[in-house]
């Protein structure tokens, strides 16, 4: 298929394909785009310039181990490093999780209780899923007595 064959939208039949472009709008493009780019720089260097207060760049010596900052852990006030204040927590959690108190079971004995119970046997079932049930009337105060 030739180039002559080729149909262009706007196009009248014999007429020469002839782009609109204008070099004159691309160079003033072109020239624009790099001025902007220019000062766009020189914009850039000068807030940098400004940010940094034009300081003399100077070298500096690396400091000897006595001024470098001490670490957090372990201080005076707390000597244990991070996994150990993790081992003494989980220890402090299982001693609790295997001992009874007022307050709670262990968890040996609760599990015992639970398998005794009876109430793994029966099939879980979602409460999402249920039928909605009406409330009994016994159950709601009259409108009366409603506060």
């Amino acid at each position: 298929m030739s180039e002559s064959a080729i149909k262009h939208p706007g196009q009248a039949d014999g007429e020469r394909f002839d782009s609109k472009i204008s070099v004159r709008a691309v160079a003033y493009f072109l020239v624009g785009w790099g001025i902007a780019m220019v000062a766009l720089l020189a914009a850039v260097w000068l807030v940098q310039r400004t940010l940094t207060g034009n300081l003399p760049l100077t070298t500096t010596v690396a400091p000897s181990p006595t001024e470098l900052p001490q670490p957090l852990q372990p201080s005076p006030g707390h000597p244990q490093l991070p996994w150990q204040d993790m081992a003494a927590l989980r220890a402090a959690q299982e001693q609790r999780l295997n001992s009874s108190g007022p307050d709670h079971i262990a968890i040996q004995q609760a599990m015992e209780q639970l398998l005794r119970s009876g109430a793994l046997t029966r099939p879980w079932q979602n409460p999402g899923t249920q039928p909605y049930q009406r409330p009994r009337s016994e159950d709601k105060p009259s409108v009366e007595n409603r506060t």
